[in-house]
């Protein structure tokens, strides 16, 4: 599947260079609620979840992916009000999970605390579920070992995942205000490659992001 990763022009640039992105713990994610769905109004399930979820940030990461790049507010919010950039990864479909959205929490009954199958679909569950007013990212994941993403850079410790044949980088979109032309030779490294870089412009018709078809109004990277 071709899923997309919004990033501003800095820090997409230092992904194109390092050939990496960046793992987020769950507590390093934009939403408090991250695998806090359940209803936490019981007092011992409340204990419990959060227990489950500081576990689950010390041993696992996503990288979170849009399905699409034509959304303009996804481009406001993740790419730098249109400055930034986008890119296309092709990763193999059984290796993501769709996020789902709900406006209510999920009812979650104590006993199942102690029944095995059932608090693992829970958990499960608590890994898809996000508010539904996030529902406009029309959000995919990819699961990691903070271990094994674990790296040291220039910015101190950070989790790092490089580009592979599971994360094949296939294109990167111009946002629309993007300001370029100082990266000549990662644009001619990247094409010599087989990545697609293009522009982005607004559509004429539509509330829409669409392909800039001219080509004198090209950007370059």
């Amino acid at each position: 599947m071709r899923v997309y990763k919004f990033r501003s022009k800095k820090w997409g640039l230092r992904a194109l260079e390092d050939n990496e992105l960046k793992v987020s713990p769950i507590e390093g994610l934009n939403d408090p609620f991250e695998y806090l769905a359940v209803n936490l109004g019981n007092k011992s399930v409340r204990k419990f979840i959060r227990e489950r979820r500081k576990f689950l940030d010390n041993n696992s990461g996503v990288i979170s992916f849009c399905k699409r790049w034509s959304n303009p507010v996804i481009w406001a919010h993740y790419a730098e009000e249109h400055q930034g950039l986008a890119l296309g990864f092709d990763v193999p479909d059984n290796l993501l999970f769709k996020m789902q959205y709900s406006d209510d929490r999920i009812p979650f009954d104590a006993s199942s605390i102690k029944d095995a199958d059932a608090l693992k679909k829970v958990m499960e569950h608590l890994g898809k579920t996000k508010f539904k007013h996030w529902e406009y990212e029309e959000e995919y994941r990819l699961l990691f070992d903070l271990n094994r993403a674990r790296k040291k850079s220039p910015d101190g410790e950070l989790f790092l995942q490089s580009f592979e044949d599971d994360l094949m980088l296939k294109e990167v979109i111009l946002g629309c205000r993007y300001e370029g032309g100082e990266n000549l030779e990662l644009e001619k490294k990247l094409i010599e490659q087989g990545v697609k870089i293009t522009t982005s412009r607004a559509a004429f018709q539509t509330f829409t992001m669409t392909n800039q078809s001219s080509s004198k109004l090209q950007k370059r990277l």
